[in-house]
């Protein structure tokens, strides 16, 4: 059975609370092929409870993101697979133990290096305000954001509500 249609990957340029970027892609098996535009999808609370996508030019940072997360995940299984097939041939006595332990190492390197893409992605100031404008936001709210939480007035993030 193959699985094609068209999903958003390349999350990328959050701004959490406010808003980020992803970009539509044909992909075949939840792999992503052709990009087809880059949204800025702004959050719930923003949008009335809902989330609302601004179409917006297309993202070269978020197609690459795409393409490098679907890579990093293929190269994760396939390195997860041969750790478990060397551990069973170690168990069997056919090969050393210290070649499942190398492919386990590199599998958890790989999807350390997944979960650090997203979490190191978000926008700086200046992308962040540009970005905003697109959407009608305030660049007030943006910077009380970067403000608020960079911890330089208070612990918590900032609440739209807050900003008149």
């Amino acid at each position: 059975m193959i699985i094609f249609g068209e999903q958003r990957y390349g999350k990328v340029d959050q701004v959490p609370g406010l808003f980020y970027v992803v970009t539509r892609f044909l992909h075949v098996q939840f792999v992503p092929l052709v990009p087809l535009g880059s949204y800025l999808i702004l959050n719930g609370k923003f949008a009335g409870g809902n989330e609302a996508e601004i179409k917006i030019g297309l993202s070269g940072k978020s197609i690459l993101f795409a393409w490098f997360r679907a890579a990093l995940w293929a190269v994760a299984v396939v390195i997860t697979a041969l750790a478990v097939i060397g551990a069973m041939d170690a168990a069997k006595g056919h090969k050393p133990w210290h070649d499942c332990f190398v492919y386990g190492a590199l599998a958890t390197a790989a999807f350390a290096a997944i979960w650090a893409s997203y979490r190191l992605t978000r926008a700086g100031p200046f992308r962040a305000v540009r970005l905003a404008s697109k959407a009608g936001i305030a660049p007030e709210l943006v910077a009380r954001y970067f403000v608020d939480y960079q911890g330089l007035v208070s612990e918590e993030q900032p609440q739209l509500e807050d900003v008149s």
